[in-house]
Order: structure tokens, then sequence, then C-alpha cells
């Protein structure tokens, strides 16, 4: 048996000259000398080496760009920004959007392709067109901006720009994909920016393609740069996971804006938020300390696309939403609101929102409260963005109140902080926005928000943190800690209804509060006003109740 086996195994042996092989060499398909030259041409093969450059190059390319031999980075962020670019992963968050396209358009003059990815922008780039518009036409940039439409849909070229511009959609298809790899493998492609990337978190439960921007972003083998100013510290861990980013360099700025006001007026009296809206702007439309000339604008947000039609068709003026039409069409509706002579206001939902850079808007008001700190700051910051003073003015009801007890996000609980201003405002955005070293509240250069009286003199300490106030358990455990607010708010209108519909009330109200009311409407009126009740600020209303109350004891 085992002789049988060996004889197969000679016979398969001889068939394949398996000894032949093993004892021989394999037949080159080359000359040895061919082949030794390939392999020394694939010694010396390396890499395009990312150039090295130091602040002074730096700024000296800047100032050609921009035609300014007097050009300094100004900020402690600008400089990290731009020698971060020479890092493989770059999150700068804060900076501000002309500092951001800067940084995007000094950088690339040294270097080849800049691919730009435009979270904010619609697949016809009219919005990217927008943005870049302002910097283009200050710089004086002849061109090199391509706007990857016409890519995407099946073009070929192959030409290289500094810059090319694609929308978030765009950059999630093969087509892209395609392109840029082909940049790579050519070593023409410097590096990939995403601008307002906190929308990979912030947008992606409505938008597909910032659930799935890293994953194509991330397959293509270049440096990224994620650029926003809008990434709060508690989201940068999620942020990181999010969009696959692994011990990225991080620049982060102040989100300061020392330039806008930030005002929250709770509403009393006659008439619906709208109507009082309507009021505040056209009241404030006369100020010369606010409006200086034609080209400053309002814009008015509103939580619901009813209350815009209803706010515009009341003010006669421009709307904006999601649905205002296509692209081109929203395009015009800007175009009509910028260029109008009569009408400097328009009414928009937060649609209107990141990525629109007009640089004046002197005047933001939100109808009713926000929701959220993180949109808050972004709508908020349209105004102001060409350095003049502007206002942020959040219209409240007289019925708000905080959700104090209830589990919430920590961007809505940062909103209902900001909404009780019981803390400086600019303070609260700082605080859920920045860095504890960044930290700050209105001081001198800053415009006053609506709850400091004067600019604070010391600088924020980091240990110093706002929060909500705790909600008490009862009424007993409300007196030990010294709170006086109002125990049973769902009572106080039923009671003060009561105590008008009673008999004899003229002669209740003239004992206890020296009043008399001929109307309905004028009682309603006198409920409203400031009054005390146990040495805390109150409405009449809350005073009505109590007494009513103590007489029930």
């Amino acid at each position: 048996m085992p002789r049988k086996c060996d004889d197969k195994g000679r016979c398969w042996r001889s068939l394949f000259r398996i000894d032949q092989v093993l004892q021989g060499k394999r037949p080159p398909a080359v000359s040895d000398t061919q082949a030794q030259g390939l392999l020394n041409a694939c010694k010396k093969v390396r890499f395009r080496a990312r150039p090295a450059a130091k602040e002074d190059g730096i700024i000296a390319a800047a100032r050609r760009l921009h035609n300014d031999p007097e050009l300094q980075l100004r900020r402690p962020g600008q400089r990290d920004a731009m020698l971060g670019f020479f890092l493989n992963l770059f999150l700068a968050s804060g900076l501000p959007i002309m500092t951001k396209i800067a940084l995007i358009w000094s950088v690339c003059g040294l270097l080849a392709t800049t691919i730009t990815v435009l979270a904010t922008s619609a697949p016809d780039f009219q919005p990217a067109s927008f943005v870049f518009g302002e910097f283009i036409n200050s710089t004086g940039w002849p061109g090199g901006v391509a706007f990857l439409l016409g890519l995407l849909q099946g073009g070929r070229s192959k030409k290289s720009t500094p810059i090319v511009v694609v929308s978030a959609e765009a950059a999630c298809t093969e087509a892209f994909l395609e392109y840029a790899n082909r940049l790579s493998d050519r070593q023409c492609l410097d590096r990939i920016v995403i601008d307002e990337c906190h929308l990979t978190i912030t947008a992606s439960c409505y938008r597909r393609s910032m659930s799935q921007l890293a994953w194509h972003v991330r397959q293509i083998r270049t440096q990224t740069v994620w650029l926003t100013a809008t990434l709060p510290p508690i989201y940068q861990e999620l942020f990181f996971e999010h969009n696959k980013l692994v011990r990225p360099h991080i620049v982060r700025e102040s989100t300061n804006r020392p330039n806008i006001r930030y005002i929250v007026q709770q509403e009393r009296g006659l008439g619906n938020l709208c109507e009082q809206a309507a009021c505040l702007v056209q009241s404030c439309w006369t100020r010369t300390d606010l409006f200086k000339s034609e080209r400053d604008q309002v814009i008015i947000y509103c939580p619901t696309k009813d209350l815009v039609a209803e706010l515009a068709d009341m003010l006669g003026c421009p709307s904006y939403t999601a649905e205002s039409g296509t692209e081109e069409e929203k395009m015009a509706i800007i175009e009509r609101w910028l260029t109008a002579a009569d009408s400097p206001i328009i009414v928009a939902t937060s649609a209107l929102g990141p990525g629109f850079d007009y640089p004046h808007i002197r005047l933001v008001i939100h109808v009713d409260a926000p929701s959220l700190l993180t949109d808050f700051s972004q709508e908020s910051g349209r105004a102001g963005r060409d350095g003049e003073v502007a206002e942020s003015i959040v219209l409240l009801s007289a019925a708000w109140q905080p959700q104090l007890g209830r589990p919430v996000a920590a961007d809505k609980e940062a909103m209902q902080l900001y909404l009780l201003q019981e803390y400086c405002s600019r303070g609260v955005l700082s605080q859920f926005l920045d860095s504890k070293p960044d930290w700050r509240w209105c001081m001198e250069g800053d415009e006053l928000c609506s709850v400091c009286p004067e600019h604070h003199a010391q600088c924020r300490p980091p240990t110093l943190e706002f929060h909500l106030p705790r909600p008490l358990r009862d009424e007993t455990e409300a007196g030990q800690d010294g709170d006086n607010s109002c125990q049973y708010p769902d009572m106080v209108m039923p009671l003060c209804f009561g105590a008008f519909s009673r008999p004899g009330r003229t002669k209740w109200f003239l004992k206890h509060f020296n009043q008399s009311f001929k109307t309905c409407q004028e009682y309603m009126l006198w409920l409203g006003k400031g009054a005390s009740l146990g040495g805390s600020r109150c409405v009449n209303a809350n005073c009505v109740a109590a007494l009513l109350l103590g007489e029930l004891e």
C-alpha cells in the first residue's frame, strides 16, 4: 500500500514537473536589468510631502492675496488655525465666517486643490456663491472656484482649480468619490474642508447626507478640515465618534460677539406676540443709533410656518421657509428683500440660518421662545456680521415659564437658562458654546445685555457656573429655602375672575387695593401691572389670588 502511494505521488510530480520547477528559476518576463531598474524606480517613488509652512510665510502669502502689506493675524485662534492646516486632522470651532473663508483661500493660494464641502448649501450652489461672493469681491480674486454641479452630473473634466465647492448632498455620491480619488491619485488634492460641520450632528435626523458625509469623506486619503462656530464642548466627543475622527488637532476660539446686544422681553398687555413684534420692529426702524444705512436689514424668526405667514401679511414683507419654492425662487425672495427700498424686513423660519451671511443685519427678532441654544446662537449670529452694533431680541409671552424639574436635553436646558434672565445673557451663551478658559460675561468693549446693569470689571472665573433654579418639592421646603415664587400658578387667574364676579366687588377692591373697575378689560390690564408680595416682585393678579386664598384659611 505505501509503495502504491509513492508511485502515484511520483506520477503527479512528474506530470506537473514539480522537481524541475523547484530546482530551477521561474522564466523572467523581463530582463534582469529591466526588473532591477523597475525595482529601483519604485524605491525612489515618494508621495508628495505636505509643505512645511511657518507663520512668516503664511502671513506673506495672505498679504499678497489680500493686497494688504500690513495685514496681521489678529487673534491667537487665527494663528493656530493657519498652522493647523498642515496637520492631518483639524477641527476649528468658534471661528467667524470671514476668518474661516480667509483660512481656506489664503492656504489654497499656496498649495493645490482644496475641496470645500458646504453643509448648508443646496445642490445648485446658489447659497455657496453668496457666501463666497463677499470675500471674492473684497479680495479681487479673479477666479479659480469650481462648483461641482456639472461634474457630478456626468462631466469628466480633469482640469484642476485651487478651490472646488460641493454641497453635502453631492459629496455623498460615487461620482464625488471617483473625482476626489482621481485627484488624490495624481497627488493634486491637498485637503477637504467641511464648513458648518456641526450640522453632521444637529441635522442628521432630517438630512440623510449629514449622517453619511463622514463615511464618504473619510474614504479619501487626504487631510480633512472641519470648521464650525457652533460646536458646544458637550458635543465634542459625539462629533469625533460620528465623523470617525481620531486624535484631531483642535483649535477653539471664543464665540463671543461683542457687538451684539442681547435682549429678552416678556410681553404683557393687549395683542398677541405677532402684533407686538410688528409694533416693535416698526418702532426700532426709526432708531438712528441702530439703523444708519439703507443696506441695514431685519430678520424676524417664527417657530412655525403659520406664524411666518401671519406676520409677513401683517408687515407686508417677504417670507422665507423651507417650502418657499425651488432654490431659484428662494434666492429670488432673498434678492428681492435685500434690494427693496421700502421693506427692510423678512420673516422666516430656521430655514434662513446657517450659511446666510449678509453682513448688514442690524436686528434679529425671535417671536416666542426658541427651543435649542445652538439654533438660537446661529440665528442671532446673523446680526452684525459687519462688526457694527446690532441687537438680538426674544419676545416671550407673559405666560412663559421654564420647565423646572423635568428631564430635558442640555441644549434645551441652556436655552431656558438664557430666557430666564437671571444671569448675564452673554455669559449663558459662552458657558454652553465655549470651553471653560473662554467663559465670559459682559465686560468693557461688549454691548450690555438686558440683564447686566453695567460692565463687569473682572473676568468671569472659570469656576462660576450658571444653573437653572432647583425645583422645590413642597410649600414647606419653599419657606425653608426662602423661595417666594407662586406655589399655585394655575389657580391665579380663576381666582382673579372669581374676585371680579363676586357681589360687592367694588367695595372689596377699594378696601384692599384702592381701585375700582368699570369694565373687564380695564380690570385685566390692571392685573398685569407690577406689584410686590412678601418682598418679592409680582403682578397684581398674584396679590388678588393671595388675598382670596387667605380668606379661605
